[in-house]
């Protein structure tokens, strides 16, 4: 496997998750994409929400 940098799994990334830039939001417990105005996972109850920007 070539290293793609830190650009190409940012764009594998892209690619994953339909070519959309922007920002995600995700459960760290269970990984569950959640709202933006989720205050708590609705899978498994957390309350630590990551966000990740594209």
């Amino acid at each position: 496997m070539v290293d793609e940098g830190v650009m190409g799994v940012l764009e594998t990334v892209r690619n994953r998750l339909g070519g959309e830039s922007g920002t995600r939001y995700e459960c760290r417990n269970c990984g569950v994409t959640t709202g933006r105005t989720a205050e708590q996972c609705p899978n498994c109850g957390s309350t630590e929400i990551a966000q990740y920007e594209f």
